[in-house]
C-alpha cells in the first residue's frame, strides 16, 4: 500500500531534488583531489618523509606489486580472520590458493626485499596526491588531503591496502608452518613486523599508531605459529629468528619518535581558521572543523557545525592557541625522550591533562590522541621482548627435552640476552625485573598434604569483564564493582547514565564497529530505550535509580558545577580504580568530564528528568512512569551523535581494549587449565603488579605472553 504524500513533486522536481541530495552527500563525504602544492605546511610535512638521496624507497617497489594483488576470498575479511584460520577450517582451501597465486607471491617477495634490514628502505609516500601515479590513486595507494588541501582532513588510504598485505602474510605463514617450514613462516611474520615499524616512522599519529599495532599483532602471531606448529621449528631456527630481531639497529623501537605531522596540521588549521594575532574566524572555523569532525559521517556535518559554532565563542585566541600547541608538544617530547621509561616525571600530569579541553577544543581534537602513544610504545616493547623470551624457552625445550628451570637458562645460547619486563620496574634499584615465568604443576607451591594442580587462568577479552575471576562474587569489594561504581547489578554502560533495568552490559561492545572504530549511536540509543520501555522495573532497579538521583542531590550537582563534580568523583577513592585504568590506556579524564558535563547541563534542565530528581529530593518515590521518562531523557540527551563521537575519540584506548588488540573479541572471557606440557610467561602490565597470571588478556590484570591469547582463543571459540 502506497503512503499518501502531502506534497506531490512533479517528476522533474523529484529528479532535481535527488540530484541535489546526491551532490550534497558527495560533497560532504569526498576529500578534495585538488591539492594545494604551494601551501608551506604541505611542503613542510612532506619534507619530514622525503627520502634522502641514495636511500631505497619502499613504495616504488611494493606499491606496483600491490596493484597486481588478487582480491582475498570472502572468508578473509580482516587480519583477525587470516590469523585465526588454520588448515581444515572452512575456507582454508580458498585462502591457501589465494596466497599461492603468482601476483600475491610477488607481493610477498617484494615485501621481503623492502624490509631487508641491510637496505634501510623508507616509506616516503607524500601527503597529497600531487605527483602520485594515477594508478596508485585509483587503487587507494595514496594519501588524500581534505578539502582545499587540509592536512587535518587527510585520509590515509594506503593503510587499508597494507592491511591486505598483512592478511596475506598471515595466510602464508600458516601455510608454510603447516608444511613443516616454520623458519620460513617466521620470516614472513618478521617482514610484516618490520613493515609496521617502517610505517611507525611516518609523520602522523594515525600512521604511528597503525604501525605499532601491526608490530604487536605480528609479535603475537609469531608466538601463535610456534605454539601451533612447534615441530616445524628447530632450536637453531628459533635462535636465528631471535638473533635477527634482537638487533636493535634493525628494529629500534627506542628510536620511535612522536608525530610531528599533527603539529603541522594544527598550525595549518590555525592559519586557515584564525585571524592572525586575533581570535577565530567563526564561520570558517565552524565549517572547517565540522568537515573534519564529520569525516566518514557526512550526514552529521550539520550537527558538527552547530557544535563548533558554539565552541568558537569560547575558544582561545591566536596567541594562546599557538602557545598551547608549543607547550603540549614540548612537554610530550621531553617525556618521550627520557632514558628511563619509569622516570617520576611520567607519573605527573601532562600539560595536556591540565589543558582546558573546551577553550582549546581545536588543539584537543588534532593533538590530543598523541598521548596514547606512550602506552602503546610500552605495549610494543612488552610484546616483542616477551616474544623473544618465549621463543627462547621453546628452543630450550626442543633441545633439552624439558622446560628450563629458570628463564635465565635460555641465554646466551638461544637469545643473546633476556629482555626484561618493561612494565615491572623496581624503583629502589631503578631496574626492570624479568617477565614472570613458571611451569604449571612443576613449580606449584603446595602444602605437605596437597597435590600440585594445573594452573587455572581466566582470559578476559574485554575490559568489561576484567577482574572478575570465577571465584569472585561481584560484591561491593570486587574490582568490577569498583570500576562500575559499586553495587550489585548496577550497570552504567556510558559515563553519566543512570543504571538501566535489565540491560546486558555487552550492548556497548555490540554497538562498536572495530573496522571504523566508531560506536553506532543510533543503535545504542535504540537498544537502551527499548530496555527502559520493555523491561519490568524491580524493587532493586527502583532502588538503584533512586540512589543515582540521591547521589546527585548529596553532591549538590547543578548545571554550573557539574564538570567540577564529575572530576571530583573520578578522583575520589571510589573512582580511582576506573580512573587509573583509563589513564593507563591514555584516556584524558578531563576531556571525558567536559564532554559529559556539556550534556549533563542539558539533562539537569530537562522536565522529565528533573521531575524524578525533585521527587527523590522531597523524600517521595518517583513513579515507574516518571523513572522511565527520566531514563529515556537521559539516553536521548547524553547519547547524541555528537557526544558519542566525541567520547569514542576520547575513549579510543578503552574501546580498543573492549574489542581486543586483534578485534572481534568483544564481550567474551573463558577459563583454561594449563598443565606442565606448557609454560606460562607473562608481564605485569601497566599497573606493574604481578597477578601470577590468574587474570590475563586485554581485560585482565596481567599481559599474557605464553600461551598466546590468540592460540587459546582459537581453541575455545
Amino acid at each position: 500500500m502506497r503512503r499518501a504524500c502531502l506534497i506531490r513533486h512533479p517528476a522533474p522536481a523529484r529528479l532535481a531534488l535527488g540530484i541535489a541530495v546526491c551532490w550534497a552527500v558527495a560533497w560532504l563525504a569526498a576529500p578534495a583531489r585538488a591539492q594545494a602544492p604551494k601551501d608551506p605546511h604541505i611542503q613542510q610535512i612532506n619534507e619530514l618523509v622525503k627520502a634522502v638521496a641514495g636511500v631505497p624507497i619502499a613504495e616504488k617497489e611494493l606499491f606496483p606489486a600491490i596493484l597486481e594483488m588478487r582480491e582475498a576470498p570472502g572468508t578473509l575479511r580482516s587480519i583477525t580472520d587470516a590469523s585465526l584460520m588454520t588448515p581444515g577450517d572452512e575456507g582454508w582451501s580458498e585462502a591457501e590458493q589465494w596466497a599461492q597465486r603468482e601476483p600475491n607471491r610477488k607481493v610477498l617477495e617484494t615485501l621481503a626485499a623492502v624490509t631487508d634490514s641491510t637496505k634501510k628502505t623508507v616509506l616516503s609516500i607524500p601527503y597529497g596526491t600531487e605527483g602520485v601515479p594515477e594508478a596508485w590513486v585509483a587503487a587507494g595507494l595514496c594519501i588524500e588531503l581534505g578539502r582545499g588541501g587540509t592536512l587535518a582532513g587527510m585520509q590515509l588510504r594506503y593503510l587499508k591496502r597494507l592491511e591486505d598485505v598483512a592478511m596475506l602474510c598471515n595466510v602464508e605463514a600458516t601455510r608454510l608452518a603447516a608444511g613443516g617450514k616454520g623458519k620460513e613462516a617466521m620470516q614472513v611474520l618478521v617482514d610484516w613486523l618490520r613493515l609496521g615499524r617502517m610505517v611507525a616512522d611516518r609523520a602522523m599519529f594515525e600512521e604511528k599508531k597503525w604501525g605499532a599495532e601491526q608490530m604487536i599483532l605480528a609479535a603475537e602471531r609469531m608466538r601463535d605459529i610456534a605454539y601451533l606448529f612447534p615441530d616445524s621449528l628447530t632450536p637453531e631456527d628459533i635462535a636465528d629468528i631471535c638473533q635477527i630481531e634482537q638487533d636493535e639497529r634493525t628494529l629500534g623501537v627506542d628510536r620511535m619518535t612522536l608525530p610531528q605531522g599533527d603539529r603541522i596540521a594544527a598550525e595549518q588549521l590555525m592559519a586557515r581558521t584564525f585571524i592572525e594575532r586575533d581570535g577565530v574566524n567563526v564561520p570558517v572555523f565552524a565549517s572547517t572543523m565540522a568537515r573534519i569532525g564529520a569525516a566518514g559521517r557526512p550526514l552529521t556535518r550539520f550537527s558538527e557545525g552547530a557544535l563548533w559554532r558554539d565552541i568558537a565563542s569560547v575558544h582561545a585566541d591566536w596567541f594562546d592557541t599557538r602557545e598551547q600547541i608549543e607547550k603540549l608538544m614540548g612537554d610530550w617530547n621531553i617525556r618521550w625522550n627520557l632514558p628511563n621509561l619509569h622516570d617520576e616525571l611520567l607519573a605527573q600530569e601532562t600539560d595536556y591533562d591540565r589543558m582546558n579541553k573546551r577553550t582549546f577544543a581545536m588543539v584537543d581534537r588534532l593533538l590530543g590522541p598523541i598521548q596514547q602513544l606512550f602506552a602503546l610504545r610500552m605495549r610494543v616493547l612488552a610484546e616483542i621482548g616477551g616474544t623473544r623470551n618465549a621463543l627462547g624457552v621453546l628452543a630450550f625445550k626442543l633441545r633439552e627435552r624439558q622446560w628450563p628451570r629458570v628463564l635465565e637458562a635460555i641465554q646466551p645460547k638461544y637469545v643473546r640476552q633476556i629482555d626484561p619486563d618493561p612494565y615491572h620496574y623496581y624503583k629502589r634499584t631503578e631496574t626492570l625485573r624479568p617477565f614472570g615465568y613458571f611451569v604449571p604443576i612443576r613449580d606449584a607451591v603446595v602444602g605437605p598434604r596437597e597435590l600440585p594442580q594445573p594452573h587455572r587462568m581466566t582470559v578476559f577479552l574485554d575490559r568489561r569483564s576484567a577482574g572478575l575471576t570465577p571465584d569472585s562474587d561481584g560484591g561491593e569489594d570486587s574490582p568490577d564493582a569498583a570500576v562500575n561504581g559499586g553495587g550489585d547489578g548496577a550497570n552504567a554502560p556510558f559515563p553519566g547514565l543512570p543504571p538501566l533495568p535489565g540491560l546486558d552490559p555487552s550492548v556497548l561492545t555490540d554497538s562498536w564497529d572495530p573496522e571504523s572504530k566508531q560506536l553506532d549511536a543510533a543503535k545504542l540509543r535504540e537498544v537502551l530505550t527499548q530496555s527502559v520501555r520493555e523491561t519490568p522495573l524491580t524493587d532493586e532497579g527502583r532502588e538503584q535509580a533512586r540512589q543515582f538521583f540521591q547521589s546527585l542531590i548529596d553532591q549538590g550537582v547543578t548545571p554550573d558545577n557539574v564538570q567540577e563534580k564529575m572530576l571530583a568523583q573520578l578522583e575520589s577513592p571510589e573512582g580511582q580504580p576506573a580512573a587509573q585504568m583509563m589513564k593507563a590506556m591514555g584516556v584524558d579524564l578531563h576531556q571525558i568530564a567536559r564532554i559529559m558535563a556539556d550534556r549533563m547541563r542539558v539533562l539537569l534542565e530537562d522536565p522529565a528528568f528533573t521531575k524524578a530528581l525533585e521527587a527523590v529530593r522531597s523524600g517521595a518515590a518517583p513513579s515507574d512512569d516518571d523513572l522511565r521518562g527520566a531514563l529515556t531523557s537521559a539516553i536521548e540527551i547524553m547519547l547524541t551523535d555528537e557526544s558519542v563521537a566525541s567520547l569514542t575519540q576520547a575513549l579510543a584506548g578503552v574501546m580498543d581494549a573492549f574489542t581486543g588488540s586483534m578485534g572481534g573479541f568483544a564481550g567474551r572471557s573463558f577459563t583454561v587449565s594449563i598443565d606442565d606440557s606448557q609454560f606460562v610467561l607473562f608481564s605485569t602490565g601497566p599497573d606493574g603488579v604481578s597477578g601470577k597470571a590468574r587474570s590475563v588478556g586485554p581485560g585482565g590484570d596481567d599481559l599474557l605472553i605464553w600461551p598466546p591469547v590468540l592460540s587459546l582463543w582459537r581453541e575455545h571459540r
